[in-house]
């Protein structure tokens, strides 16, 4: 079991090294997200990549990160492809794959099609015309960090 946890602490510190000096500057994704879904204050975040090249893991922050408690993370192409999901209540949202499955290249260039997973939680505060972003780091098979544009979501 000590082993399980100590290759798994290994690769997912491999995969999200933030080496700066192995990041070129072309943008190969565009993340943010797709809609957020509201039931009362329940809520369902929708997270989209539309990428160029594979993926195989993303981390991702809800920014500004008190807005919602995150209960979990399921569905779209990362639990299709049997990807780790993992999140906190402040809005860290983990995906990764433990057997090195990647996330294709996107086909389509419609946010709607190239759903990661959803985030379900509950809405925090009542607020308005709220930009909502993601801190965003995207890993290659190799480790390195993929560029990415991050679009911004306003909530209305």
């Amino acid at each position: 079991m000590n082993k399980i946890i100590l290759l798994y602490l290994f690769l997912f510190g491999l995969l999200f090294s933030t080496n700066k000096a192995i990041v070129s500057e072309k943008k190969y994704a565009e993340v943010g997200i797709a809609s957020i879904v509201e039931d009362g204050d329940n809520v369902i975040i929708n997270i989209y990549s539309i990428n160029q090249i594979p993926i195989a893991g993303v981390e991702f922050d809800i920014m500004p990160n008190d807005l919602f408690t995150i209960d979990s993370l399921f569905g779209g192409i990362c639990d299709n492809l049997g990807f780790e999901l993992r999140s906190n209540k402040k809005g860290k949202l983990l995906a990764f794959s433990l057997k090195g499955t990647e996330i294709p290249k996107s086909i389509s260039k419609k946010p709607q099609d190239n759903i990661l997973f959803s985030a379900y939680g509950k809405k925090n505060k009542i607020f308005f015309n709220r930009v909502i972003t993601l801190n965003t780091t995207l890993a290659s098979k190799l480790g390195t960090r993929v560029n990415a544009d991050v679009v911004p979501y306003i909530y209305k």
